[in-house]
């Protein structure tokens, strides 16, 4: 049976592995990945904001780390078998199959060396996708087909479970011809048939430039705040100005341009704009223009602006933004030491402000169901 091959090169060179994941935190993850331990993978032990395309320096991305097991057990041939049900989880939790690992040390598929199996050569995970581990490790296997045909069917199957993964969107993107996009933005721009003005209040209380042109039609639809806002027994409804706070009239003017027209004309806009944009979307629940920002803001991570799009990541409790920045700061202790410093602040303003409003944050209340 293909339970029985040897091991021992890859004990060897496995104990070397581990030294350097002694410092990780998640070890016990990674090893569970290895062993196909579905079990714990599947638990609630897993943290929820576990990022499931993080490339780990030994064995490159969660995925790949069960690729080795995965087609060598003889055992997975059974549509039964729980590696099945852990891949379909892995992927519907985001896992990518395509994420590649850059310089990862790892090496795998060693497996045989006795009479019935003969041995492999060594495959290394370093520049590898999970799909593309598989098809070299298939490519091994290959050579020694009448040997190894469970771990061929395995590794075909592992590829099938790969193809149904669905790339994460948060909002469904069509093509729409460039024209009706200009004539978006050409109505935006045109105060012939605008019903509401942006009052933008600078920092000093007063009106910070000329009042910015809307339609409460297109409000209404984008944001159920503004809608509520623009009825009739509000002041905004009666008067059709709506005051900004907080924020710049270059940020409320790109929010509208994203709500018009889905684009921007800036080639190259600012962290710090994007950020006060995102305020303001957020603040209106805007969720497609915040999918947008956030988009935006995710490829403008940077030593420099990693501090403030991280805690605005956790403030608005941003995943893919947040999970961006922690990726970031993994290649660097400083920037480690960057994000918790600044959870750690986060933490202490809203005990504070807990405190200040008389509540109690860390003392839970009795609750009754009924």
């Amino acid at each position: 049976s293909i339970k029985h091959l040897r091991f021992s090169r890859l004990s060897r060179r496995c104990s070397g592995a581990m030294a350097a994941v002694d410092k990780d935190k998640d070890k016990w993850i990674w090893m569970a990945l290895q062993r196909l331990d579905t079990k714990l993978l599947l638990s609630k032990l897993i943290p929820p904001d576990w990022d499931w395309n993080q490339a780990h320096p030994v064995h490159g991305t969660p995925l790949m780390a069960t690729v080795n097991e995965g087609m060598r057990l003889g055992t997975n041939g059974s549509e039964g078998a729980p590696l099945w049900k852990l891949l379909n989880c892995l992927l519907a939790q985001g896992a990518d199959p395509r994420k590649v690992a850059i310089k990862a040390s790892g090496q795998i598929c060693s497996w045989g060396g006795t009479g019935e199996f003969p041995q492999l050569d060594w495959v290394k995970s370093d520049g590898h996708s999970a799909i593309s581990l598989v098809y070299a490790i298939l490519n091994q296997l290959e050579k020694h087909d009448k040997h190894y045909g469970l771990q061929i069917k395995n590794g075909e199957k592992m590829l099938e479970a790969f193809s149904k993964y669905e790339p994460e969107c948060h909002d469904k993107k069509v093509c729409v011809s460039e024209d009706v996009v200009e004539m978006w933005e050409d109505i935006l721009l045109q105060e012939q048939g605008s019903d509401v003005q942006l009052q933008v209040i600078g920092s000093t209380g007063q009106l910070a430039g000329n009042a910015l042109r809307a339609h409460s039609v297109v409000l209404r639809k984008a944001s159920r705040v503004l809608g509520a806002a623009l009825s009739t027994p509000m002041q905004e409804g009666n008067t059709g100005i709506i005051r900004v706070e907080g924020v710049s009239a270059e940020a409320v003017r790109l929010c509208l341009h994203l709500i018009y027209t889905g684009t921007t004309c800036s080639d190259s806009p600012k962290p710090a704009l994007l950020l006060q944009a995102l305020d303001l979307a957020h603040r209106w629940q805007v969720n497609h223009v915040v999918s947008m920002l956030e988009r935006g803001l995710a490829n403008l991570v940077s030593g420099s602006t990693l501090a403030e799009i991280f805690e605005a990541a956790v403030l608005k409790d941003l995943h893919v933004l947040r999970n961006v920045c922690k990726a970031f700061a993994a290649k660097d202790v400083k920037h480690q030491a960057v994000l918790a410093q600044k959870l750690v602040d986060l933490q202490l303003c809203r005990r504070s402000a807990a405190e200040a409003s008389g509540a109690t944050p860390d003392e839970k209340r009795r609750r009754r169901a009924f």
